[in-house]
């Protein structure tokens, strides 16, 4: 495998597993509050591209 994928991969994996797994506490939260979630969800999706961008740059090098 190229060594250019492998970075790409784990923010791949990193993007996805932050992503599901705020969403998944996101939803226990409302899920025990009995509250309907209208939330737009941009924050999930904006620290899980941070972190993804972090992980991608950090796996990198210099």
């Amino acid at each position: 495998m190229p060594k250019f994928i492998e970075p790409i991969l784990v923010a791949a994996l990193v993007f996805t597993g932050t992503f599901l797994g705020l969403r998944a506490i996101e939803w226990l939260y409302h899920r025990l509050r009995h509250t309907p979630d209208w939330s737009p969800h941009w924050g999930s999706w904006l620290f899980a591209l941070l972190l993804a961008v972090y992980a991608l740059v950090n796996n990198l090098g210099r």
